[in-house]
């Protein structure tokens, strides 16, 4: 504050400088300048390069207030105001965004809640329910959604437990696997009991689980099966036989029939229904059996006999062939009668099986004439051993019946190398052996 009359400072910030006079030429000039810049409350503003002042005049005393600072320290203070401004505004703003994504995240909860919900329905998941029991008391819109899916949930619980108890209480067993995958997605108990599993055990069943109890050439039947099911039109049908080994030595007979169905979500399935025909496929193998077994000695009949030895030489097999019949059976039958010739029959068929292995074909042509195909028998010496072995066999023969007669064969073998008909290999053995029956006894000739 300083006296316009002396131009002496009646106030300054520094003490020092109060009662002397004013030298600061800026001060002066803001003085001299009163009678230019001051407004009608006596009031002016000043600055310049370095400095910025504001000025009172005081009339009745003739004194100057004068208020002056450096220009960068002002500045210096605008700008921390304005960052400190800025701050504020910042954290404002960012509280405002938060309570907002605060509000709408608590709005939308019973909206997500709902969702997820209806998500895991469409799974047959219903365990998460309960996450929206706490709006249905609600008198709002999500109140009113979340009762309705309270509702549709009571429905889809009740008729996804109506089909499974149907689907498990089936007679047919019913799999129902991933296309993509072949992850197994139902299967009942029917299914796992045809599969050798225990019905009633509590598992997750993988499908190598269920390939494991098929042998691998089991698998290598199936696998072809399995691929076309997979790939089948849409609605096509792809049935199957397959047999399966359990563990209790039982071999088990199922019929496969396989369609891939398109779900609504576009997923594709594929659904297996098992039948079992074990007792129709014993039946089946046993009707065959009887059509291709000689009734009376139980080995092959003359039309699967044929049949046996056609098919080995196509296959490019070689052997030897042999045909025999007994000597004298007529005398047999007559004198002892036909009882004891069937009896006579019988031991030759026993006979016979001693002798040849079991990959050999063994033939009751009909009466008393029998042959047999050695496979791969082709030497002398191989062929002698078992024709020896067999002739013994025969030797050995004694019926009770007879009285210490002896029953003998005549036998004409043939080697076979490549494909003949059977008539003809029959036609070369025949000659031999009728030669046989000159000497008498137990007696064997090679054609050529």
């Amino acid at each position: 504050m300083i006296n316009a009359s002396n131009n002496t400072f009646i106030f300054h910030s520094r003490p020092d400088l109060v009662g002397t006079e004013c030298t600061d030429a800026d001060i002066l000039r803001i003085i001299n300048n009163y009678k230019y810049e001051v407004t009608p409350e006596g009031k002016f503003t000043y600055s310049n390069n370095d400095i910025v002042a504001s000025c009172k005049y005081i009339q009745k005393r003739n004194w100057f207030f004068i208020i002056s600072d450096l220009k960068a320290d002002v500045f210096k203070m605008i700008l921390v105001v304005r960052i400190q401004s800025f701050a504020v505004c910042f954290i404002i703003a960012a509280l405002t965004v938060f309570l907002g994504v605060f509000c709408v995240e608590r709005m939308m909860k019973p909206l997500s809640a709902i969702n997820n919900t209806i998500i895991a329905f469409k799974k047959n998941d219903f365990s998460g329910a309960g996450d929206i029991i706490r709006y249905l008391s609600r008198k709002d819109e999500f109140g009113t959604i979340a009762r309705a899916v309270n509702e549709l949930k009571d429905i889809l619980q009740n008729k996804d437990k109506l089909f499974k108890e149907m689907f498990q209480v089936q007679t047919v067993g019913t799999v129902v696997t991933a296309a993509a995958n072949g992850e197994i997605m139902l299967i009942n108990k029917k299914a796992l009991e045809l599969y050798g599993f225990d019905p009633n055990e509590e598992r997750k069943l993988t499908v190598q689980d269920v390939r494991n109890q098929f042998t691998k050439e089991e698998l290598d039947a199936m696998d072809g099966q399995l691929k076309s099911a997979v790939n089948a039109k849409e609605g096509e049908e792809v049935i199957f036989e397959s047999s399966i080994h359990y563990g209790d030595g039982r071999v088990g007979y199922i019929l496969t029939h396989a369609k891939r169905v398109t779900l609504s979500n576009d997923d594709r399935v594929v659904v297996y229904s098992l039948v079992d025909i074990t007792a129709q496929k014993k039946l089946e193998i046993n009707l065959q059996i009887l059509s291709e077994t000689d009734f009376l000695t139980s080995i092959c009949n003359r039309r699967s006999g044929e049949l046996g030895v056609s098919n080995i030489l196509k296959e490019g097999q070689v052997g030897m062939f042999c045909l025999f019949d007994v000597n004298k059976f007529k005398l047999i039958n007559d004198n002892f009668g036909h009882a004891v010739g069937d009896k006579v029959l019988v031991e030759i068929a026993k006979a016979m099986k001693k002798s040849f292995r079991n990959s050999d074909i063994l033939i009751r042509l009909g009466g008393d004439e029998f042959a047999v195909f050695a496979l791969g028998v082709q030497e002398d010496k191989s062929a002698s051993i078992v024709i020896d072995r067999f002739m013994s066999n025969i030797d050995k023969i004694e019926l009770s019946e007879m009285g210490g007669h002896k029953v003998s064969v005549s036998m004409g073998c043939v080697y076979v190398s490549g494909d003949e008909p059977f008539a003809a290999l029959y036609e070369k053995a025949d000659s031999v052996m009728y030669e046989c029956k000159k000497k008498g006894g137990n007696a064997h000739a090679f054609y050529g």
